[in-house]
């Protein structure tokens, strides 16, 4: 295995014809993991560097399509679409993966963590996982993306949001409002969702994460209605750790997780 800490290239865009999968690693484990990335092309490398983790154990590994979304270095990528379309397309991966009874594990980075929420209450939901997903980081700021909108149709953040020097995305820069909007409705859905989970959680949160607050993640964790769950806090990266300082022992934590689950799901 692997342990480097290089950054895994960016996903590529190889994709089932007429599905929604875009990256797919084949695995002959029992369980299978879809991973929902960030909504934002410029984070793919950290999410592709979990999924080679799990693979090289064996677990096929899917990672819904977002290419009809619009990807840009000024956006998030969600291009008008609602919560509920974007719900849309990881359950179909969802659907596709279990077909013949098997089960998945969900992993989520930032919004792609609410996302996985909305959808981990299935019963072919295993376990969950969360990677510095917010749940009142956005819908805190709401009052400063109104105004925004009313003036200049666009929210600017500005600031390093990643510790490392290397990280392929360091700044947030500005989203358009409308995306905006979808990013507050895509929070409010999993974190009212996240007292449905049941399956067995592994949560990620930074202590120097800028962008949601320390209280956020607390928060979140608390309302996941599972009766197992864990809580781990990284200590060397900002918002977006999966591309952070903390990558590996990331990715390394994760596979550790998700080869517990199977164990206990396969008894």
């Amino acid at each position: 295995m692997d342990t480097s800490d290089e950054v895994a290239t960016p996903l590529g865009d190889e994709s089932h014809a007429g599905s929604r999968i875009g990256l797919d690693l084949v695995g002959d484990r029992d369980i299978a993991v879809v991973v929902i990335r960030e909504l934002d092309a410029k984070t793919n490398a950290g999410v592709e560097l979990i999924a080679r983790r799990l693979n090289d154990d064996g677990f096929r590994v899917v990672a819904p399509d977002f290419t009809t979304l619009r990807d840009s270095n000024e956006s998030a990528a969600l291009a008008g679409r609602s919560a509920l379309d974007l719900r849309t397309i990881v359950e179909a991966v969802i659907d596709e993966v279990c077909v013949g009874g098997r089960r998945v594990i969900l992993v989520g980075a930032g919004l792609g963590g609410c996302l996985a929420l909305t959808c981990s209450a299935r019963s072919d939901v295993a376990g969950l996982i969360t990677i510095c997903t917010p749940s009142t980081a956005m819908s805190r700021r709401q009052p400063k993306a109104r105004l925004a909108s009313w003036l200049t149709r666009t929210v600017r953040f500005i600031g390093a949001d990643t510790n490392a020097p290397d990280a392929y995305e360091p700044i947030f820069e500005r989203i358009g409002y409308d995306d905006y909007s979808t990013a507050v409705e895509i929070e409010t859905a999993g974190f009212v969702a996240a007292s449905r989970t049941t399956a067995a959680t592994l949560s990620f949160a930074a202590k120097r994460d800028h962008v949601v607050p320390l209280e956020n993640a607390q928060r979140l964790f608390e309302q996941i209605g599972s009766g197992t769950k864990e809580l781990v806090w990284l200590h060397r990266s900002f918002h977006r750790a999966w591309i952070d300082h903390d990558r590996i022992a990331i990715a390394n934590r994760i596979a550790v997780f998700v080869s517990a689950v199977e164990s206990t799901s396969s008894r």
